[in-house]
Parts: C-alpha cells; sequence; structure tokens
C-alpha cells in the first residue's frame, strides 16, 4: 500500500511535533507489516495470492484428516491450494447437498459407489491415492487374555510384540456367548484388576462410518459360511442372526481412533475399537521421534479374514480434479501420506513404501494381508445395516 493518499492529508511541511507522531505511529505499522511479510516468506505462504484464493471445498470420511496435516497443507498453498473439508463420516456424504462441494473423499468403496450414482454427471474419475486394512485397536492386557483363551496369537515371539492375528470364528463365538473380560481372567494379565465389560469391538455409527460397515461385512463373512450374502432377503436374514454380536457395545461413537489414542483410561473402558491401521502407525511413527519411544501398550489385532479399506477421491469440479492429479503425482504428498502411516496408491496398496519407513524408524512392520474379503453389493450392505442398526431417512 502506497503513503501517497496519507501525505495529501497534510499539505506543506509538517511541524516537527506532527513528524514524530507520523514516525511513531505509522513507522511502526510498516515495520510490522514488513516483518509479518517476512514471515510468511519464510513459511512458504507468501507464494499464495492474497486475492481470489477461494478454498476447494470438500466432503469427506475419517481421510479428511489429511488435508488437516500441516505438511500436506503447506505443500497444498505451495501451489496455490487451500482445501476446507467438513467431516461427516463416509455414508454421511450422501445426505449432503454437492452444490459448491468440489470433491468427495469417503473411505470405502460401497460409499464412492453411492457418491458417484448422485453425483451424476459432476463426478470425474475417481483418484486412488491411499489405503490402509481396517484392524481392531486394544490395550496388551487385552490381547494377553484373548491370547491364553487361544483366540489371538502374537506376530513376533516372545513378549512385547504390538501385532497379533484374532481367530475371527473364535472371537465372534466368545461374544455371542456374553463372556465377560473377567471370566477370561484378564486380572492375571493387568495386576489383578477385576473388569467385567462384555467382550465386543466397538464401532462407529453403521448408518454414518465406513469402518462400521466393513466391520459388519467381516462379521457378516464369518458367520455366513464365509461368504457375503448376494440377494437382499438373504441380507436381511443374515443380519438379523448376526445383530447380537453387535448390540453389546452400548452407544456407538464417532471418534474412536481419537479417543483411544488420546487417552489411555476412557479408552480402556472400551477394549477393543474398529479403527484403520494408519491411525494406530501414525501414532506410533510420531512417538518414535519422542524420549519415550514406542507406545507398547496399545497393540493391534488383524482378524484372519480382511477386509481393506478403499478409499477414493471423487473430483466433482474442475478445481477438484486438479487436487486429485496433485495428489496422486505431488511427491511431497504421497511420502507424507507414507509417514501418515498409509500405503500408496492401487487397491492392494504399495506396502513396501510404508515398510521401508517403520523400519527405518525401526517400528515392528505390521503382517501381510493375504486374503480379503470383497465388499457385499449396495444393496446388500444396506439391508444387513438396516437390521442391525435402523437409520434415520
Amino acid at each position: 500500500m502506497t503513503t501517497e493518499p496519507l501525505l495529501r492529508l497534510v499539505p506543506g511541511p509538517l511541524p516537527v511535533r506532527k513528524r514524530r507522531l507520523f514516525r511513531w505511529v505509522f513507522l511502526p505499522i510498516s515495520t510490522f507489516a514488513l516483518g509479518g511479510i517476512l514471515l510468511l516468506l519464510f513459511s512458504g505462504t507468501v507464494l499464495v495470492p492474497f486475492e481470489g484464493n477461494e478454498p476447494v471445498e470438500g466432503i469427506t470420511g475419517s481421510k479428511g484428516a489429511f488435508f488437516n496435516d500441516d505438511t500436506v497443507k503447506r505443500e497444498l498453498l505451495r501451489h496455490h491450494i487451500k482445501v476446507h473439508v467438513t467431516d461427516v463420516g463416509s455414508r454421511s456424504i450422501l445426505a449432503r447437498d454437492f452444490a459448491g462441494v468440489d470433491f468427495a473423499f469417503p473411505s470405502g468403496a460401497p460409499a464412492a459407489q453411492q457418491i458417484k450414482q448422485k453425483a451424476a454427471g459432476a463426478a470425474r474419475d475417481p483418484v486412488r491415492v491411499f489405503t490402509s486394512p481396517l484392524v481392531l485397536a486394544t490395550f496388551r492386557e487385552f490381547a494377553e487374555t484373548l491370547q491364553a483363551a487361544g483366540v489371538a496369537t502374537p506376530q513376533d515371539a516372545g513378549p512385547g510384540s504390538l501385532y497379533y492375528k484374532l481367530d475371527m470364528a473364535a472371537f465372534l463365538d466368545l461374544v455371542d456367548e456374553g463372556k465377560r473380560w473377567s471370566t477370561l481372567s484378564v486380572q492375571d494379565h493387568n495386576g489383578g484388576r477385576r473388569i467385567d465389560n462384555v467382550i465386543v469391538a466397538q464401532t462407529s455409527d453403521f448408518c454414518s462410518a465406513n469402518s462400521a460397515s466393513s466391520y459388519l461385512t467381516l462379521v457378516a463373512y464369518a458367520r455366513g459360511a464365509q461368504r457375503v450374502p448376494t440377494d437382499v432377503p438373504a441380507a436381511e436374514r443374515l443380519g438379523g442372526e448376526i445383530k447380537n454380536l453387535l448390540d453389546g457395545q452400548g452407544r456407538t461413537d464417532d471418534a474412536l481412533a481419537g479417543t483411544y489414542l488420546a487417552d489411555a483410561n476412557v479408552a480402556r473402558t472400551k477394549p477393543i475399537v474398529v479403527i484403520y491401521e494408519h491411525q494406530y502407525l501414525e501414532h506410533q511413527i510420531r512417538r518414535s521421534a519422542t524420549p519415550a519411544g514406542l507406545d507398547r501398550d496399545r497393540v493391534l489385532l488383524y482378524p484372519d479374514i480382511q477386509l481393506i479399506a478403499e478409499p477414493e477421491f471423487i473430483p466433482l469440479s474442475d478445481r477438484g480434479e486438479a487436487l486429485g492429479s496433485l495428489l496422486a503425482g505431488d511427491e511431497v504428498l504421497r511420502t507424507r501420506a507414507v509417514e501418515l502411516g498409509y500405503q500408496l496408491n492401487t487397491v492392494q496398496g504399495d506396502a513396501e513404501s510404508l515398510n521401508r519407513l517403520l523400519d527405518d524408524k525401526h517400528i515392528p512392520i505390521p503382517p501381510q494381508i493375504n486374503s480379503t474379503v470383497g465388499a457385499p453389493g449396495l444393496d446388500e450392505l444396506e439391508a444387513m445395516i438396516k437390521a442391525v442398526s435402523p437409520c434415520r431417512s
């Protein structure tokens, strides 16, 4: 901004006293402005135009957290892009109006398919940026209790394994029988403290979250003769049969991963929660850089039948399409995705990039996923969800 209009307000020479006032008032303002510009310059954000820089609007599920990462935001700003996301849960995206929305980013294929149908001509070719397996997160005493019951097996020999293989059929038998942690003698693994909670895997809301519907698919597969239903009547019947395996969790919570990773005392009131692997690995990657080192208290259970989430970035405008191209090709963003615990690219993922990072940071590499369950058809999935947890229209 030029000072010329200010000078025209004071014609002729300024008296000494007024000149001093001018210096004390306007010079600091100029100095602060210059300092702010220098700060922006060194932070890299000065490259963004000050005008006409409207944010790219997105509606997302859990993967929206990627855009709130500081490194991701800085790299996007370097390309003159600012992203604003509204996190509503992958399935809840369907209830939103897409007017003025540049992209949708659900966490799984069923929701992505429905979004593309609803958006019709506005939807562009989707971009698969990264992926992450579904896992059951818990604490060591609960994993050791399941191990003693013959339901879980540690990946690494000896004490201290971060990863356990879970016999899904045997685990669901415990749930079906209404077993409690105290009946499995959890007190033998936690210093004698009795815990009477029923054994169940806590999920987010089945009606809104992809992780919950994915876990429902695993349960349906395990209880449905190793296959998912292929017609609506069969899905309705199976949903009714497995409802009791999902009823004992009480109120569903859409912030399970945050609570599990932030507050151990609160999290232990829900001993097992369904999250994505990347959420846990991001936590361990951050911990590995601190004096505390790895978090040996929190561990993962990997079901012996597995479903890998297939997040799809769905552009709904030219701006969204440009952002999708950047997510797919920018090396800084791809590297940061790995640092946040994701596997890159395809549906099957690029585990090698993530494994190399974990190895460099001396974090044990998670077990390899050898077989996965395919998602049921949209109509069949909806029928099971309604049988398990009727959703408000």
